[in-house]
Formats: structure tokens, sequence, C-alpha cells
């Protein structure tokens, strides 16, 4: 994931350690429930705290691209974020909230989500914004016109900072080589030729309720917030049958793309989150992680060397490769660090005690009790973190108290197995993505 301390809102990125949140006071306990419609809610009561966040996520982010749309989920979320109808009580609340650091949004592989942070007193209000995002945002042409900039500013300043990085930005660039056999992605000229028209028929397929979770965390009374998104989001029809998609295929090929950086990255088809194979691959990831943001060798080569199972049936591992780099140097590398991890002694007892702390609070955050957290970062925002990564994982895994169950159930020898059966002994897909030669 891409979290940072942002202005606004503020998720703060620890991927380590979690910190817990606070139990809610006897009588308003976390409660999760669905509409008849098909969106998830999940509420965090804490009156000890003097706001509320809002936090509305949507399963649909740069895989949901079509062919020649690099760029699209993220210029989309963008027009959401600010889209209300002209004049309207969401117009003047977004248009307030945003202006004051209040309101934010950030765009993913699978996903996206959108977050507000308000008075208690504001919570009606921001409940039906955040239904009008989901069910009724105005795009317009010269709302595009001045987000289009914007975006584009965002993968700029990446492309020259020394801490971050367009690893996200390749995920986009990766569906479209790899899933869509795009030899040559124009990221900055496709994102100035959209149109709304484009934004609306992106968004129209993936802004169902039954593809949507709203968590609410804060300090707020459970009665009046399930009133108040009742009549929210309980209007909004229940959707028809979910179009049937077809499975998408990941092959191995080389694109150029007209950004600065360059991005090797590496894929495996694994099962769905449902198998216990895909649990001890996730629990897997956190011991490759520290091992590639350790390896001398390797960080010589690439920037920031990531790895997810979080994304639509793909295990990926994502590099930034460093100017002048050996790509099949770096290549070998990262692969030789996969075929450790599922040898007979590659993961560690404390390897996987750590992977499970790290894990677990995300999916069973109930079963916490109030913790320590970062120096000057309020408890709302951690709260808001744990429940952002909570909501971000069902939509990756469905089911989280199920998946729980799974991690839980994971030994030393079904992690190995698991990544020595689906990484090591079957064959990776690998996308090389390079800065377009007029660059």
């Amino acid at each position: 994931m891409w979290l940072a301390i942002r202005a606004g809102v503020v998720f703060t990125a620890l991927v380590a350690v979690i910190a817990p949140t606070a139990e809610a006071r006897p009588g308003e306990r976390r409660v999760s429930y669905s509409l008849p419609n098909g969106l998830r809610v999940r509420l965090v009561p804490d009156r000890d705290v003097d706001e509320v966040v809002v936090l509305l996520g949507v399963r649909g982010g740069f895989f949901a691209e079509p062919a020649g749309r690099p760029h699209l989920a993220h210029v989309a979320e963008h027009l959401i974020t600010l889209g209300a109808s002209n004049g309207s009580e969401e117009a003047k609340d977004v248009a307030r909230w945003f202006a004051g650091g209040r309101a934010n949004a950030e765009t993913l592989a699978h996903c996206m989500y959108f977050d507000l942070r308000v008075r208690p007193e504001d919570l009606p209000r921001a409940l039906r914004l955040q239904a009008a995002r989901l069910t009724r945002p105005e795009f317009t042409p010269e709302l595009l016109r001045q987000e289009v900039p914007r975006t584009l500013a965002e993968l700029e300043h990446l492309e020259r900072s020394a801490l971050g990085g367009t690893g996200k930005f390749a995920l986009s660039g990766f569906a479209q080589a790899s899933l869509h056999g795009q030899s040559q992605i124009l990221l900055r000229e496709a994102t100035h030729k959209l149109t709304v028209a484009d934004i609306q028929d992106y968004w129209s397929r993936t802004s169902r309720p039954d593809r949507a979770i709203l968590n609410v965390i804060g300090n707020f009374d459970s009665k009046v917030a399930r009133e108040a998104i009742a009549k929210s989001f309980g209007t909004i029809p229940e959707p028809g049958a979910r179009p049937a998609g077809d499975e998408q295929v990941p092959r191995s090929c080389s694109s150029t793309w007209d950004v600065k950086t360059q991005h090797l990255l590496i894929a495996w088809k694994v099962p769905p989150p449902s198998d216990p194979d895909h649990s001890a691959l996730t629990l897997a990831t956190l011991p490759l992680m520290e091992r590639l943001q350790a390896d001398p060798g390797l960080l010589r080569l690439a920037r920031m060397p990531h790895a997810t199972n979080e994304v639509d049936g793909l295990f990926i591992l994502n590099a930034q490769v460093k100017p002048g780099a050996d790509l099949k140097a770096l290549e070998a590398q990262l692969l030789d660090q996969v075929q450790r991890l599922g040898q007979r002694e590659g993961i560690g007892a404390a390897e996987l005690a750590r992977a499970r702390t790290w894990l677990m609070p995300s999916l069973r955050p109930e079963s916490l009790v109030e913790g320590s957290r970062p120096l000057g970062v309020p408890r709302i925002l951690v709260q808001a973190n744990l429940e952002l990564q909570v909501m971000i994982r069902e939509m990756a895994w469905g089911d989280l108290p199920s998946y729980a169950a799974r991690v839980e159930a994971v030994s030393l020898d079904t992690a190995r197995a698991a990544v020595s059966k689906h990484l090591n002994r079957r064959q990776a897909v690998i996308v090389r993505i390079a800065p377009s030669r007029e660059l």
C-alpha cells in the first residue's frame, strides 16, 4: 500500500506494527452489517475522541481500467472527490472540508477510497456526501480540465522525489501491458484525452453498492448513525446481477510508457482468498519485504521493492529500477529471494510470528484494546488508519473472520510449501516497463 502522513485526514503507514484502537464504551461496541442493496457497513464508536472519520471504499482501481485508458481510475477519483451537484449542499460541504484539509481520497490497484474527517454534528452531512459520491457524482468538462493537471502533477512529483516512487502508477502500466497487451502506454497522452463520458462509464461499472464498504469511526451515537446511514444509503436501489467478466490472464512482456521511471514487475497467479494457501502467501509477504529492503545488492539496483498479495488473484513484486541498473541482475536477485523463501528453512519461526502480529489487527481489530501510537498522532487518526486497512483487505479478500481463521492456522511448513508451490514451481510473469526513447 502507498499510505502516508498527509495534510488533512492523516493515515499513518504503520508497516510492521499497527497501533491498536481503543475499545468502545459499554453499550456501543463495534458492529458490522449490510444494507439490502449490498452495501457493507462497519461502525466503530469511541466517545473519547472529538471527531468522526467516514470512509467509503469502492472495489475498482487501476486494474479496472479498460485497454488504452491508463490513469483513468486516478482521474475519476479526483472528479468523484469534488463532483457534487453544482449549488447543492453536498457541493458546499465538500468545498469547505476539502479546503480545510478534511477530505481526501486515494486510488490503489484493486480499489479506491474517499475519506472525510468531520465534527460529530456533521456526520449526517458527511454520510449524504459519501452517498452522493457513490450514486450521483456530477462530472463536468470544467472539472475534468481542472483536475487533469493536478493528477499529472502528482505523477511528476513522484518522478522527481527521493522519498517516494511511481510504483502505484506502475500497477496501471502492468494492467495495460500484461492484461491488455499494450506495448506502448501513453499515460500522459491518454490522460489529456480522457472525456467526461470515459469517467461516467468507468464509474457506472464500479460504483455498485454491493462493491462498496462504508466505515464510520469516532464520536457518534450508533443508533443515530444507523438511522442516518439508512436515510442516505438505504434508498439506493439493489443492483442487478453483476455482469460476467473475462478472467484476466497476465502475460510476460516489455512495454514503454511516457513516464520517466523504469519498473520491473514479477507476478504469479495465486489461488482465491478462500484457499488456505492464499493466507499463507499473504503471511509470506512480510518476511519477503523485510529481506528485499535489507538486501544491499538489490537496493543498489532498485528503489522501494514491494510485495503484495492483495491484487485480484496475483502475487506481485514491484521494483522501481535505478538509472543504469542491470535489469537482468535485478530480476535474478528478486527471484532468488523468492526462491529462498520457499526452501525448507526459508521462513523462520520468528518471521512468521512477526508477520501474524502485523496482519491480525486488520483482520480482527475488535479484539484489541488501547495501545501505543506514534508520538503526536491523534488517536482518531490511528483508529482510522487501522479501519482503512480493514476495509482495503475486506475488498481484496472478502470475509475477514474466515480469512483470519485461515491465517491463524498457517504453520511454518504450510507457509514454505505455499511459496514453493505457487511461486517457485510456477512460471513467473515478468513485466518490464521503461521510459519511451523520446524521454
